[in-house]
């Protein structure tokens, strides 16, 4: 997955990239990326980011996709195993779903906290040649 953007602004050691939805998305807008939106990046020092540069963002297909199996796939076998545990023991289909949606919840949130302090679900961003984005 592969788009291109422009950085807005940087703030100690976050970058906001304004990205223009790509073809694909506009197509789709299922998460509702049909105009022009905005993500916070980690800023790398070393690769001299300024305000004004054009950059290409990248995540690599297999990463994307575990991510979306920890978004997704994770909390709903989750919720499925837990409602259906708890149905079996108590009896209480009120109680079950109770018991599934929090378990849940926790996968949610753990989930989140893996996605954020891993750097392998962290987005690559190259600086594009300006020279070469002109042609």
């Amino acid at each position: 997955m592969e788009e291109t953007g422009k950085i807005v602004s940087i703030d100690g050691g976050k970058m906001v990239i304004e990205i223009c939805a790509n073809e694909a998305c506009s197509k789709c807008c299922s998460c509702g990326a049909s105009g022009v939106r905005t993500i916070d990046a980690d800023s790398v020092k070393e690769k001299g980011f300024e305000v004004g540069d054009n950059v290409k963002i990248s995540l690599q297909t297999a990463i994307f996709m575990r991510m979306n199996i920890l978004l997704y796939l994770a909390p709903l076998i989750v919720f499925a195993g837990v409602t259906l545990a708890a149905y079996g023991a108590s009896g209480s289909p009120g109680k079950s779903f109770l018991a599934g949606s929090a378990c849940t919840g926790l996968v949610y949130f753990a989930a989140g906290k893996i996605i954020k302090k891993d750097k392998r679900f962290a987005p690559e961003i190259i600086k594009i040649d300006k020279q070469k984005q002109e042609e």
